[in-house]
């Protein structure tokens, strides 16, 4: 593995479906054009992701994918993309790579050449507490602490984020966990077990990365709880579906000290949350704000990965 490649990579295979497939041909299509269809018909394409070190060329989908973290909140996500760049040794981006020859990881100018490839994900850590001083740093703790109080979280809670947000002795790191909803669950093994070494060698090396807890900003969906009426609809408000939109922090979840959450139905205007109709189950799109010790994170990444392996091939 190269000073640039992350030794994380990833494929992800989906099945050309035949447009033609159970429909009555006219027969006005030809042998050879039919011919050249098949050849494109029941094919399975593959994608490769790969983890690469942050790079300038890599802030502005960084930037944008920060942003979705907290939608429309006064934050200055640039400052935080180019903290991000600048910390280069800890933390990877997510890329699509192309098939290269057997010394591409040693062939820095063919990785050079497609740095500006579009950023599909970003998994790393910002330690909120060595960086107070950044003005970034500064509006994302207030932006929490506020949602946090708006949520009606318990006293206990508020108390809990507030202390190690604050906190000079305990550092308190900023889990980045971000990438497109189409990317497979499957990458995050590699990506966080890559970010898990980095740390770990950082602290060795008396760098500011020995952490007491986690801070991780979670994407999540609920049903629509106005849709519920009488008993039954009360009984099923209960049971609310919640989809997460990174399975893995459903694990992490479990692992959290403390959390809070609260909707960003008024702030979020994607293609992700939907136009739904009267017949559909609305999704509301919720943040989710957890606080994990340390020393969860090895036992919750056991858990993750013998999940992924469980999945369907």
């Amino acid at each position: 593995m190269s000073a640039k490649r992350r030794n994380v990579e990833a494929m992800e295979a989906a099945e050309v479906s035949d447009p033609a497939e159970g429909s009555d041909s006219s027969g006005s299509e030809s042998e050879e054009e039919d011919a050249e269809l098949q050849t494109f018909v029941n094919q399975r394409v593959l994608v490769d992701f790969e983890g690469r070190c942050p790079t300038q060329t890599d802030y502005h989908g960084i930037r944008q994918l920060l942003q979705t973290s907290l939608p429309r909140a006064h934050v200055s996500w640039g400052e935080l993309a180019d903290t991000i760049i600048g910390q280069s040794y800890v933390g990877s981006v997510l890329k699509q790579c192309e098939e290269e020859g057997p010394d591409a990881d040693d062939d820095d100018e063919a990785m050079d050449a497609d740095s500006d490839k579009e950023v599909f994900g970003i998994t790393t850590v910002v330690n909120l507490t060595q960086r107070q001083e950044l003005e970034s740093v500064q509006q994302l703790k207030r932006a929490l602490l506020g949602r946090c109080k708006e949520s009606g979280a318990p006293p206990e809670v508020r108390q809990q984020l507030e202390a190690v947000l604050s906190s000079t002795d305990d550092h308190c790191g900023w889990l980045v966990n971000e990438r497109f909803v189409n990317i497979p669950l499957p990458i995050c093994v590699p990506l966080l077990t890559a970010l898990r070494d980095e740390i770990e060698e950082a602290v060795q090396k008396q760098m500011p990365y020995k952490f007491s807890h986690f801070l991780l900003i979670s994407k999540l969906h609920k049903s629509d709880r106005k849709k519920a009426k009488g008993k039954k609809g009360q009984e099923a408000a209960k049971k609310q579906e919640v989809t997460w939109v990174n399975g893995e922090e459903e694990i992490l979840d479990k692992a959290a000290e403390c959390s809070f959450e609260f909707s960003v139905a008024a702030e979020t205007d994607t293609a992700v949350d939907g136009a739904w109709t009267d017949r559909d189950t609305r999704l509301i799109p919720f943040r989710r704000v957890m606080l994990l010790p340390v020393a969860a994170l090895l036992p919750a990444l056991e858990e993750i990965r013998s999940a992924v392996q469980a999945l369907p091939s």
